[in-house]
């Protein structure tokens, strides 16, 4: 069963499902070619129809991820470390943006909050 399944995948076997778009199903079978040199990269999937037809919202405002330093509430971390969370350690997990048990409870404990 499982080398049946790697045969269909080094032959780049699949099925589309019928409620895909034909722009979309083209996009996709270039993106899963197995020849590297026909393969979609990145900039292919950019320039083609269906991506270029997509409006895309532009972003204001708020906190990116990566650039902007995610502001840290005093009140929900003092809960963590009342359930025995490790101050430093979530500090370190929401700095470093992290997605784990740690920063979930905190995101859950901030939303609580509000």
């Amino acid at each position: 069963m499982t080398a049946n399944l790697y045969k269909k995948i080094l032959n780049g076997e699949f099925n589309v499902p019928k409620f895909i778009s034909e722009p979309v199903k083209e996009m996709i079978k270039s993106i899963l070619n197995t020849n590297p040199e026909k393969r979609f990269r990145v900039a292919d999937i950019r320039k083609h129809s269906w991506y270029t037809s997509m409006e895309l919202p532009k972003i204001t405002g708020g906190i990116f991820i990566g650039l902007s330093s995610i502001p840290v509430n005093t009140f929900v971390l003092e809960q963590l470390v009342k359930l025995n969370f490790k101050k430093d350690y979530v500090l370190k997990c929401i700095n470093a943006n992290k997605h784990n048990h740690a920063t979930t409870s905190y995101y859950l404990l901030l939303k609580k909050s509000e």
